[in-house]
């Protein structure tokens, strides 16, 4: 029996949450380009999953112009604080920092900059207001909304951090307690705020009234955050990464992000029949667990803020390090693991078509669930705790210097043949968003999957020695990957460790266009 598959011929909107993907169709539907609704879908999102991104945190957008035939990648991630060293935490020899200072409260927060790269996407890209695509957003925290399987999830995980700042357990909690599905909250005091950026704009966020009162409880707290961090902060346009595969065009995120690594892996995987091998074979996965051995280690090693550190990024995607490194994995020469610092699991992605052909791959965040824990009194904006993606060692690439950025998995992809869009992808998931998105990517252009199973397919990972893979990966395969030596974690069958893939895609029939949302989140994809 064939899957039916939903095609539709104006515009196609992709993320996390239902109403969220209902802002940003309505959007579309009122004439607005995919900048425009991937924004509305985006501010939507941070009132409805408040732990996984907000005002207070960042992200990237991977942008493709039809008119121009132009692919514009957009870098408002959060810098280190000007006060910032790489001396500032105890950190052990595995990266670990035993007080969490780096993740939890005040010593954690970077300069914030969604407000910043929101406002800067609208207005060189965009056809419509910030005060119109904030509108729903507003509406949600306003009136309030149901709590989601998701959120619940992550409020009972972040129960004890929320509870150490009674400014966040008085929103997000009720009597020390995880809101349950289906109860409703409300956000007054982040609707207020939001309400006041839409009407004065983003200076009030960083240079008015509500960075004021940002400054006030970071200087009271011990943080780092100043004056000078919040006027200084700038978003950064760029040209993304760029590369062949199999004769299809990716573009994906450049340094400091993670599409350097997901390009690394699918240039080794280039190097074999992959189709022959099958999916997710134990052949396919000892060699996709090699790749990303090696590419995992390069982005350790080298990745780094460009502005920084000398990233070799012609080195590390060239084919002939491609080549090499697919000689070691048939001869099981792999490299040593080294170990891998801890990074966060509170991102979201969404990705937006629009009926030009215009697409947006955005990745938001404010890093663990619910950033720092910290919420800034009467503003309800949580605080993120970026500083928790450096490495907390001294003289590293992705070690910690005032101004700098901190090294990223976000891995926002735009895939086109010939000339002709073929899919718009990216994931959250910490350090699994680069395995989840190459994984969705090589099942659509190396196995020809629907793009609802490339998404939905069981996924693995590779991480300091132990490649981890999802329960509906057949017991055989496990066992002979564990009898070739493999450290193996076997987890649940749909498990949001491994990410949250939104995408959006040409329809087979190359009229129109369809969607997948990933079944191990709560999110829909859906257009008109």
């Amino acid at each position: 029996m064939s899957e039916k598959i939903d095609v539709y011929l104006h515009g196609c909107v992709s993320a996390a949450h239902p109403l969220a993907v209902e802002a940003g169709i309505h959007c579309l539907r009122r004439g607005g380009n995919a900048v425009d609704a991937a924004v509305t879908t985006a501010f939507a999102l941070q009132v409805l999953l408040p732990a996984f991104s907000g005002a207070g945190g960042g992200g990237c957008a991977l942008l493709w112009q039809e008119k121009d035939e132009k692919s514009i990648f957009l870098n408002y991630r959060e810098t280190a604080p000007l006060k910032a060293t790489s001396t500032m935490y105890s950190a052990l020899d595995d990266g670990n920092v035993p007080d969490k200072s780096n993740s939890v409260g005040y010593k954690a927060v970077a300069v914030p900059g969604a407000l910043a790269g929101e406002s800067l996407l609208l207005s060189k890209f965009g056809t419509i207001s910030l005060k119109e695509t904030m509108s729903p957003a507003i509406r949600y925290a306003e009136n309030g909304f149901e709590v989601s399987n998701a959120l619940n999830d992550v409020m009972t995980r972040s129960a004890e951090k929320l509870n150490r700042f009674s400014s966040s357990a008085e929103i997000f909690l009720r009597d020390s307690a995880p809101y349950r599905i289906g109860e409703r909250i409300t956000l007054r005091d982040l609707a207020r705020s939001l309400r006041h950026v839409a009407d004065e704009g983003i200076d009030v966020f960083y240079r008015g009234e509500i960075g004021e009162a940002i400054l006030k409880d970071v200087a009271k707290n011990g943080g780092l955050l100043t004056k000078k961090d919040l006027f200084s902060y700038k978003p950064i346009v760029t040209r993304p990464l760029h590369s062949k595969y199999r004769g299809y065009d990716l573009y994906t995120s450049p340094p400091p992000f993670g599409g350097i690594a997901l390009l690394e892996i699918l240039h080794v995987l280039e190097q074999f029949d992959i189709s022959r091998i099958g999916h997710n074979t134990a052949e396919a996965l000892r060699l996709l667990s090699g790749a990303m051995t090696w590419a995992y280690q390069d982005k350790m090693r080298y990745l780094g803020d460009p502005c920084f550190t000398k990233v070799p990024a012609k080195a590390l995607l060239s084919r002939k390090h491609a080549k090499s490194i697919s000689e070691k994995i048939p001869s099981r020469t792999e490299q040593a693991d080294e170990p891998n610092p801890p990074q966060g699991d509170s991102t979201t992605h969404l990705t937006v078509v629009d009926s030009q052909g215009n697409v947006v791959a955005m990745t938001e965040t404010i890093e663990c669930y619910f950033g720092s824990g910290v919420t800034v009194p009467e503003t309800g904006i949580l605080l993120n705790d970026e500083m928790h993606d450096f490495d907390p060692r001294p003289r590293l690439a992705n070690s910690v210097k005032a101004g700098k950025q901190p090294a990223s998995n976000m891995s926002p992809t735009i895939v086109f043949k010939g000339g002709e869009f073929v899919l718009g992808l990216g994931s959250p998931g910490g350090s699994r968003i680069v395995s989840a998105v190459t994984q969705a990517t090589s099942n659509i252009l190396d196995h020809g999957m629907s793009l609802s199973a490339a998404v939905a397919a069981p996924r693995i990972h590779y991480e300091n020695g132990t490649i981890h893979l999802e329960g509906r990966i057949p017991r055989d395969v496990t066992e002979k990957l564990a009898s070739a030596g493999k450290k193996i974690n076997s987890r649940k069958d749909f498990d949001i460790y491994f990410g949250g893939v939104h995408a959006v895609a040409r329809a087979p029939s190359k009229e129109g266009l369809c969607g997948a949302a990933d079944p191990r989140r709560d999110g829909v994809a859906k257009g008109f």
